[in-house]
């Protein structure tokens, strides 16, 4: 499942293709994308969740920062979508782990811890 726009035909020569490494970037961008868009549909842990929205903004958006500042001269409209696409899953993502925490929260109880106080007697109170 892809959750970018699909890399546009290159404008400048319908013919070529982009670069072997804007391709490899896009795979990389859309591979992160998918496993966190795939995390959202199930019912994932807090850290599950961390970790992916770590991946985006380890991996995701510096790619699509150097493809941005790169020479290939990507269309901008299209940079501009795929820099939406991951900016709204970060934010599912965000959404998401907040509801996981506040979940979790609900399963812990605290017990009263038990005192032993002696009354000075002797056997049972």
């Amino acid at each position: 499942m892809s959750c970018l726009p699909l890399l546009p035909v290159n404008p400048h020569n319908g013919s070529r293709r982009w670069s072997v490494n804007v391709h490899e970037a896009y795979s990389r961008m859309n591979s992160v994308c998918s496993y966190a868009t795939d995390l959202l549909t199930q019912e994932a842990e807090p850290n599950r969740l961390q970790i992916h929205l770590e991946r985006i903004a380890g991996e995701a958006m510096p790619l699509l920062v150097t493809l941005e500042a790169s020479d290939e001269a990507l269309p901008k409209d299209w940079l501009q979508k795929c820099s939406d696409a991951i900016a709204q899953l970060s934010i599912k993502l965000a959404s998401a782990q907040e509801s996981a925490h506040n979940i979790e929260d609900t399963h812990i109880s605290f017990t009263e811890p038990v005192i032993h106080v002696k009354s000075g007697t002797c056997g049972c109170p």
